[in-house]
């Protein structure tokens, strides 16, 4: 038997998941032919598979050294570095795989999980530096992430954000569905897209049409998850059934403050008992969907950096994920416009990197594209889907200038938006 049968025969029980078998016949393919950097990639992978994490590296990296150029094995690798916590081994191996084959999307969304997950902004800052200037065209890698307006008037007046105490600052209406249908036969052509968000600056439950929205996003793009946020307050046994046929992926409610009392006065129009009671209709007929709680916090002078999940959260929601996060200063926001009293500003350190740019594409319900969802009130518009496509946008030189000038710190340089942001102010809501 020759090489080739042997590989093929590995191959072959490999297929129907014998695993021990096909190590024997990949490992022989080894033993005659050292520099099969196939089999050492598929040794690689049946060790991964059989848990056997450390051998799957050494094989994996057999493999890369065999053949300096196989991409898949540098991804794969990365896979299985990160199975074992070695996440910034696992960013070295995502962007190897970059510079190898600039459009393999699965590599960008790898990194900007690990990178989610480090919160380093001189990590991330590294990271994209380096893809910068090995991506000849960074147009060919499109945005990862889509962000849809399906409104952007509000059923609330929220007194820590811009959309409810300047509420009139902006444009609000419901998106119409030929500004959708539009959104939707231009995302067709970007290929990375990996989620798509419905939400921005309003309430996403004003939309008639949201659950088809949902729907059509995952049937007629490569999308492959969708979710949106509310507030809570729209939701009843008819949105329930819309949605339990939308194949969302997750739906985040907010609840914000550290008691319903407390949330009731900063949420104004919220009521915190109709939320939980509409939590609870949502969750009965969406099983597979993941409703999760987004809370924030407004910070206090003696509060410690990481904001603690309050008590009323982990009473009523045992079994639900909770995020808590401080307040941010908007951009936008001004503190005299709120009727919460005592509000001050404290200054944490801040990025002075943002990734928005690179991986994010906003479009507001008027079919504004807007350059991230920190700008709800659309300060800072850089085209719209009537007078030019989405990929002209994303490729535009007003794109290709701010992503130069957050490679290079170019502060100055910023639109004004950015400038008054958290990723560069470090600003965030201080009370009492």
């Amino acid at each position: 038997m020759d090489v080739n049968e042997l590989l093929q025969r590995g191959l072959d029980f490999h297929r129907i998941g014998q695993l021990d078998e096909a190590v024997k016949f990949y490992t022989q393919v080894i033993r005659f032919a050292p520099n099969a950097s196939i089999a050492h990639f598929y040794l690689g992978i049946a060790k991964r598979d059989l848990g056997m994490l450390d051998e799957a590296i050494l094989n994996l990296r057999n493999a890369i050294a065999t053949d300096p150029k196989f991409f898949t094995a540098y991804f794969d690798l990365g896979n299985v570095y990160y199975a074992t916590g070695k996440k910034l081994d696992a960013l070295q191996c995502y962007l190897s795989v970059i510079e190898l084959q600039s459009d393999f999307g699965k590599a960008y969304n790898n990194i900007n999980v690990i990178l989610q997950e480090l919160k380093d902004p001189e990590i991330a800052l590294m990271c994209y530096r380096r893809i910068f200037e090995s991506v000849k065209d960074f147009a060919q890698i499109g945005p990862l992430r889509v962000r849809i307006e399906p409104s952007s008037a509000c059923n609330l007046r929220c007194q820590h954000c811009p959309t409810g105490t300047n509420y009139k600052k902006t444009d609000r209406s419901i998106m119409k569905m030929d500004v959708f249908e539009r959104i939707l036969a231009q995302l067709k052509g970007f290929k990375n897209i990996f989620d798509c968000f419905l939400y921005l600056g309003g309430e996403p439950l004003l939309n008639a049409n949201l659950a088809s929205m949902c729907r059509r996003v995952k049937e007629e793009t490569s999308i492959v998850q969708v979710s949106f946020n509310t507030n809570g307050m729209l939701i009843n046994e008819q949105v329930c059934q819309d949605l339990a046929g939308s194949n969302i992926d997750r739906i985040g409610v907010s609840i914000d403050g550290r008691s319903p009392e407390e949330n009731n006065a900063i949420r104004r129009g919220s009521n915190y008992d109709t939320v939980v009671a509409n939590i609870n209709t949502m969750i009965s007929y969406m099983p597979s969907t993941v409703i999760a709680i987004d809370s924030t916090v407004i910070k206090r002078p003696n509060d410690s950096d990481k904001p603690e999940v309050p008590h009323s959260l982990n009473r009523d929601f045992p079994n639900i994920c909770k995020s808590v996060s401080y307040a941010m200063v908007w951009p936008g926001f001004k503190k005299d416009k709120s009727m919460l009293t005592n509000l001050k500003t404290e200054t944490l350190k801040p990025d002075m990197f943002c990734i928005m740019p690179f991986t994010n594409m906003v479009i507001r319900a008027n079919g504004d594209v807007i350059l991230c969802c920190y700008d709800i009130l659309g300060e800072h518009v850089i085209g719209n889907i009537f007078k030019k496509d989405l990929m002209s946008i994303w490729n535009s030189g007003a794109y290709q200038k701010l992503r130069n000038s957050v490679i290079n710190r170019n502060i100055k340089q910023l639109p004004k938006v950015c400038r008054k942001c958290k990723q560069y102010t470090g600003d965030i809501l201080l009370i009492g």
